[in-house]
This record gives structure tokens, sequence and C-alpha cells, in this order.
């Protein structure tokens, strides 16, 4: 990651250039650190890596590997369009905030995912979910906490990511992945829930759903 591009993510230093995803799987299960009580529910980034790539490598044969850049950045399009759409729904009196906050989870996993896939590492990898939107809602500016703002991030910097994995610009994908990142868990924040339970709920049901026995949050 370009670490002079400040302003664009969480912290300029919360991701690494090059970590290798088969090396991550072999980590052992996340804890936090001594004297550390995140709770029950709390999921760190951390943790949501090396379950993706564990429950990755059961859903492809070649693990995140198995799945071009691209074809990981078409798929954080695609739930940044399920976003909007749940976003219309509520906004027409037939949809539900919960279901809009299920496909702010699934960007949120995606993007890891995608981010994953090109070897970026979370640094602040003990951080949970509820500390890192909190953070970044404190270091943004007032006017810039909108969820305007985090709704237009997320179509603006899905788009440019799918661009730059067409162009194979790595630090395009990992500039624009931690925007979508960060703006994905900051909304679910600033719509009243918590991101670690929001995303951990989400997560662990599509792997009760596809049979793998792969969770993350206490099992949430």
């Amino acid at each position: 990651m370009d670490t002079s591009d400040k302003g664009k993510g969480l912290i300029s230093s919360m991701l690494l250039d090059v970590v290798d995803p088969i090396e991550a799987m072999a980590i052992a299960p996340w804890s936090p650190p001594a004297g550390v009580d995140l709770g029950r529910c709390s999921v760190s980034v951390g943790e949501l890596r090396i379950a993706n790539l564990r429950r990755a490598a059961m859903f492809h044969g070649g693990g995140v590997e198995a799945w071009s850049p691209l074809q990981w950045a078409t798929c954080v399009v695609g739930e940044v369009g399920e976003v909007f759409n749940a976003r219309k729904k509520v906004w027409r009196g037939d949809g539900r905030v919960e279901d809009l906050l299920e496909e702010l989870a699934d960007v949120a996993i995606y993007t890891d995912l995608l981010l994953a896939r090109v070897n970026a590492s979370w640094s602040l990898s003990y951080a949970s979910l509820d500390v890192l939107a909190t953070q970044y809602a404190a270091w943004k500016k007032p006017q810039d906490c909108t969820q305007d703002l985090w709704f237009m991030q997320l179509i603006r910097e899905s788009t440019f990511a799918y661009q730059h994995a067409r162009l194979g610009e790595v630090r395009g994908m990992v500039r624009c992945g931690e925007v979508i990142f960060s703006s994905a868990v900051g909304l679910i924040r600033v719509l009243g829930a918590s991101p670690d339970r929001v995303i951990a709920q989400k997560f662990n049901a599509t792997s009760r759903a596809r049979g793998v026995d792969v969770f993350i949050g206490g099992n949430a």
C-alpha cells in the first residue's frame, strides 16, 4: 500500500503489502493479546482473514488463489450492488434494515478476500471490527461521516477496484479495498449495529448453510 495516500482508508498503516495467503492459513487460531477481553462476539480483522482463507479452501479447490483478483473484485461489485438494492427496498417500505446490514457484511467479507488474493494483510490484526469502525469515524471529519458519503464511497471505490483488477494494478486494488472495507463497517456502525456481531452472524450463517465448520466470533 502507498502509505503516502492518507485519508483514503481506516489508518494508513493498517495494510501491509506482501503476506503469503498460504502461510496465513497455517497461523494458529486467533486469540486476543494477554489481558484483553474482547467479549464473546468480538471479531478481529485477523480472525476474519484466517476464517475467510480456511473457508475459501473448502469452497474453492485452490483456495483464494483459485479465483483471479478480477473475479474477487467482481464479487465485491456484486455485493455493493446488493447493498444499494437493499437500501432501495428500505426506502420503498418493503425492505428491512437487517437485510441492508447483511449485505454490508457481505461487502466486508468479500473485500477481505480480494485483499487476501493480492497478499495485503491487516497489520492491526488483533483489532476488533467494532474498534476499527469507531476509530474510522473518530478519525474522519464530522462532515465526512454521513451515510450518503459512505454509500458513495462504496460504489465509487468498488468500481475503481474492478478497473484496477482488470489492469492488474495491485496497489490500486489495495487502496480501494481498504476504503470499501472501512466504509462497510462504518456504515454498519452508523446504522446502529455492531460490525462484530453483524459480520459474524452473516459469516456463520453462510457456513452453516453450506455445511462448513468454519465460524467466527464464538459462532454467533
